[in-house]
């Protein structure tokens, strides 16, 4: 097949890069970041330098390809909505009119779980659960007015699936490890509420897998939607514990209480949106939610129709994420 990464230049892009090439696929690779793209043109990859939002650009680079994975997309827990709604919203519209246009067969749409959370825990959450009312990030919802452009779109000529999949981790990690580093520079990791709430991750591997079985779902899946995670809850604790541990430094906590940490985001969300500070603020009421309420994520929809199945465990992936570590 041929196939056509959006955001083929991040984590997540370039890994299912690598993995259709070795199947055999044709790969071109849409992004932003020249320095990646001109490294996986050394690769042998075939890579264009563009922005979702250039709906010319998208259009061009549709034509011909047989499946698009989208995976380009603005996520942050803080910023200005019409920033979100640019790249996600209207990205994703650019996105699917040029499928239509090209009679591309089937997109791959990568969104978030994001959309469930609203800062009370809930565990083992189904793709058929109510969502929230009022999103609770800009990414959140931009996100989820996307997946709904996708799916007022699937009558029109081509089938589509999106996924969901909840904090990827592994080596080459741009996000999650890079902000985790953050906060221990002063050799202390706050954690509020004593990291005791539960969370999901997803291994970069198993990841690539469950878009590689999406690319070649049946056309019957049309329109689903599925959580993705390594069916492994953990306390956040405990998993900042095991990567450190990976990195083989030492870590030590800090145990701040949620509600004055609320407080302290509130005011500050507040006053930046007042003041007009495009900077974000050192800590958000979503990131304190995220680590102060257990959400988990139930993931039988996608090993029922999807087949999916995660190979590689938590402890594995940290195991491979030491050894790329010492490496670098």
């Amino acid at each position: 097949m041929k196939v056509l990464i959006t955001g083929g230049t991040g984590f997540l892009g370039s890994n299912v890069a690598v993995r259709l090439r070795e199947m055999g696929h044709s790969v071109l690779l849409l992004g932003r970041d020249v320095s990646k793209g001109r490294e996986l043109e050394a690769q042998g990859f075939e890579f264009c330098q563009a922005d979702i939002t250039d709906a010319d650009a998208v259009q061009e680079a549709c034509a011909g390809q047989d499946c698009v994975i989208h995976c380009a997309g603005y996520a942050a827990d803080h910023g200005e909505y019409d920033l979100f709604y640019r790249i996600n919203v209207e990205g994703t519209r650019n996105v699917v009119q040029a499928c239509l246009r090209n009679e591309v067969k089937h997109l791959v749409n990568i969104s978030t779980p994001g959309v469930y959370f609203n800062y009370k825990d809930r565990l083992n959450i189904k793709e058929s659960d109510p969502l929230p009312e009022k999103q609770a990030t800009p990414y959140a919802d931009t996100k989820l007015q996307a997946e709904e452009i996708i799916d007022r779109a699937i009558g029109e000529g081509f089938s589509s699936v999106s996924l969901r999949p909840r904090a990827i981790i592994g080596p080459g990690d741009n996000i999650y490890l890079p902000a985790m580093l953050e906060k221990v520079k002063h050799g202390c990791f706050p954690m509020a509420g004593g990291g005791r709430a539960l969370v999901d991750v997803i291994y970069i591997d198993n990841m690539v897998d469950a878009v590689v079985l999406a690319m070649e779902a049946k056309p019957g899946l049309s329109g689903e939607k599925f959580n993705l995670t390594n069916g492994e809850p953990i306390m956040f604790r405990e998993l900042v514990r095991k990567l450190f541990e990976s990195m083989q430094q030492d870590i030590r906590f800090i145990n701040l209480p949620v509600a004055p940490l609320y407080a302290i985001a509130t005011f500050l969300e507040w006053m930046y949106a007042g003041l007009r500070i495009k900077s974000k603020p050192f800590v958000t009421r979503y990131s304190v939610g995220l680590v102060a309420t257990s959400q988990t994520h139930d993931i039988s929809k996608a090993k029922a129709l999807l087949g999916y199945r995660p190979k590689v465990s938590i402890n594995e992936g940290f195991r491979r994420l030491s050894q790329s570590w010492v490496e670098r």
